[in-house]
């Protein structure tokens, strides 16, 4: 299997507007909510602008909720078990590094949603939430790059799952965006 990312995983899925985006969540919820947890929208897709169009709904949901739920040790197990779940739901899905792809029908369409599976998904979710305007020629990778470029500056480094944290030790400096807006830009940041 070839999986091309960027709303192309699936054979007969198609482009939504963002109006449709409670709907899918609907979906995707409706099978990750029995685990005990819940996928949060990611990119665009948390901040939805009706009339806009995306080929795909990015997602984040925690994986230590969905270990303890499927009582596995580690995060790729935990994903190996939510595919599972999506399937014996009956939807069609692919699986790609920390994600699980699902081809979800919403009326008479279908809508790829990615859905990565990571540590303490409720902070990580933060770190992926942003409103970039219509016509814009950056995307949520380019926040994630400058933000690492200002931790740099500051003798830290920035991870998008964890937050703020230590070049020397990898321990967390914070997790907390205000805070993290206030060490890397100034005291009057936020």
């Amino acid at each position: 299997m070839v999986l091309n990312e960027g709303g192309n995983v699936f054979q007969g899925t198609t482009d939504f507007d963002h109006k449709d985006i409670p709907a899918i969540m609907k979906a995707i919820n409706s099978v990750v909510t029995k685990t005990g947890a819940k996928a949060l929208p990611i990119g665009s897709g948390a901040t939805p602008t009706p009339g806009k169009r995306s080929g795909d709904l990015d997602m984040i949901v925690d994986s230590g909720t969905l270990q303890n739920f499927f009582k596995v040790k580690d995060d790729k197990n935990a994903r190996i078990e939510l595919e599972k779940l999506f399937q014996s739901a009956g939807l069609e899905t692919a699986k790609s590094g920390t994600s699980v792809h699902v081809k979800v029908p919403v009326g008479d369409a279908a809508h790829q949603v990615d859905i990565m599976v990571v540590p303490d998904g409720e902070t990580a979710q933060k770190f992926h939430v942003h409103d970039i305007p219509q016509g814009s020629p950056y995307k949520g990778k380019h926040k994630q790059v400058a933000i690492a470029y200002l931790a740099k500056q500051q003798g830290m480094k920035w991870s998008p799952y964890k937050g703020l944290v230590s070049r020397e030790t990898n321990e967390l400096v914070s997790n907390n965006l205000d805070e993290i807006a206030k060490r890397l830009i100034g005291p009057n940041a936020s």
